[in-house]
């Protein structure tokens, strides 16, 4: 995993565990972290679960484990190690170039811009829901347009 991983110690523990099985329980994995679970961990089963939304599964995922069973009310977990030879998965992103790129971009004014379009869309109910659907109709509505720092923000 990356740089700045929150998860980082419990993926150690996983890395360096030599167990075909393991079985702990919610706080000691807390205490492993350092911080309390989300509170969706002791709610949803779905938040154990690998998807795009979820990273945290990752965490036993890339050392080769997969989660055996979950039990939310006694709050417990258990892992088998199911690959001995996990190969860590390489970005998909090779490189990325920018056309007309201008080596002068006022961040200051981005990270203001950004500030201002969260607090708006934090206002929203379900906002999260909605979020995609704007990106696309500004995408479909922008696609052929050439962006500076001057225009990037203009509605």
């Amino acid at each position: 995993m990356g740089k700045g991983n929150k998860f980082l110690q419990l993926e150690n523990y996983f890395k360096s565990c030599s167990e075909k099985n393991i079985y702990l329980t919610l706080n000691e994995i807390e205490q492993m972290l350092g911080f309390p679970l989300s509170p969706s961990a002791y709610k949803y089963v779905a938040y154990w679960h690998a998807d795009n939304t979820h990273t945290f599964p990752n965490t036993w995922i890339n050392e080769g484990y997969k989660l055996e069973s979950l039990d939310l009310k006694k709050k417990v977990v258990s892992f088998i190690k199911v690959n001995d030879s996990v190969k860590k998965p390489q970005s998909k992103i090779k490189s990325i170039e920018f056309q007309n790129s201008k080596k002068n971009i006022n961040t200051d004014f981005i990270i203001k811009e950004i500030k201002k379009f969260h607090e708006e869309i934090s206002r929203i109910k379900d906002a999260r829901y909605k979020s995609w659907e704007h990106c696309y109709k500004f995408f479909k509505e922008n696609r052929e347009k050439r962006f500076d720092e001057n225009n990037v923000f203009d509605k």
